[in-house]
């Protein structure tokens, strides 16, 4: 498996999402009727993991939120993955990894005080029997 980058604990960034690449080990099996689709596959992999941590962290760590995230992406991705084969495959894994990466740069840009932020995003405060917590 490959590490975790945890740097949710470090001082310098205490707000950098906390990434665990194992997504990618969990569904890299699934490349390797392909050898072509495992380079883009596992950069669409790393980087929808990227957004999907912003998702989770700047939605006060909703699972739900991320979870329909995920959900809405792999549907698309695997909808129209049955439609075409061969070259064309490829070339829309390629297409697939471009905009999971052109995603990553658009919340980096946009949501740049998340980034220089010394300061953990507040999580939910939730109670599942009220008056305990």
């Amino acid at each position: 498996m490959l590490p975790a980058i945890d740097s949710c604990n470090c001082a310098a960034t205490p707000c950098w999402p906390s990434f665990r690449y194992s997504k990618a080990g969990w569904h890299f099996p699934l490349t390797l009727a392909e050898p072509s689709l495992i380079a883009p596959y596992l950069l669409s992999t790393l980087a929808s993991a990227f957004v999907t941590n912003w998702v989770y962290y700047n939605a006060r760590e909703s699972a739900l939120l991320a979870i329909l995230y995920h959900t809405a992406a792999n549907t698309i991705g695997t909808f129209y993955s049955h439609m075409i084969t061969g070259a064309d495959l490829t070339r829309y894994f390629w297409l697939l990894a471009a905009v999971n990466c052109v995603a990553v740069v658009v919340v980096v840009i946009v949501d740049r005080n998340t980034w220089r932020s010394h300061n953990p995003v507040v999580p939910a405060n939730v109670e599942a029997v009220a008056g305990i917590s």
